[in-house]
């Protein structure tokens, strides 16, 4: 029996320390994403175009409908922020919850409250599953593809 204990008090102190792993690394979304109707499931037929600068403490999220910035949300992670939306006070808390990148953004007078979770899918696009709150319980589900950037876009001229 005390052999047995022998061996079983070094394993169990070793459970905690292999059973540790690395935290889950954080997606990064930067970059210019096309929203694909097709592939949506939201009310939301017009052109619209996220452009995303994720950097390690902040992001930036421009939102562009039909060529014009409808509006920009620049956050530091972790910490509420504020913005304008069309020409309406908003805030914004932006946070990561595993691989998912959450942004709960609410009017000032919390006549609006909006959750939105994106997810990088395995074939490159971005999906967002957009959960409305306030006014009324909805969820929309938008997908984006990624834009190639200008230097991706060029063709290469050989000499």
């Amino acid at each position: 029996m005390l052999r047995l204990m022998g061996l079983a008090i070094p394993f169990c102190l070793t459970l905690p320390i292999s059973g540790w792993q690395e935290p889950a690394a954080k997606p990064n979304f930067s970059g210019s994403w096309q929203l694909d109707i097709a592939k949506s499931k939201a009310d939301v037929k017009e052109d619209l175009v996220w452009k995303i600068d994720q950097k390690s403490g902040d992001i930036v999220i421009e939102e562009i409908s039909h060529g014009k910035s409808t509006c920009t949300a620049k956050c530091a992670i972790g910490k509420s922020c504020e913005f304008d939306d069309n020409g309406r006070k908003m805030t914004a808390m932006t946070y990561f919850l595993d691989k998912a990148l959450v942004q709960t953004r609410s009017a000032s007078d919390n006549s609006t409250v909006v959750k939105r979770q994106l997810r990088m899918e395995s074939d490159g696009s971005m999906k967002v599953e957009q959960i409305t709150i306030v006014p009324s319980d909805k969820t929309d589900v938008l997908v984006f593809t990624k834009r190639p950037t200008v230097a991706e876009s060029k063709p290469v001229v050989r000499q």
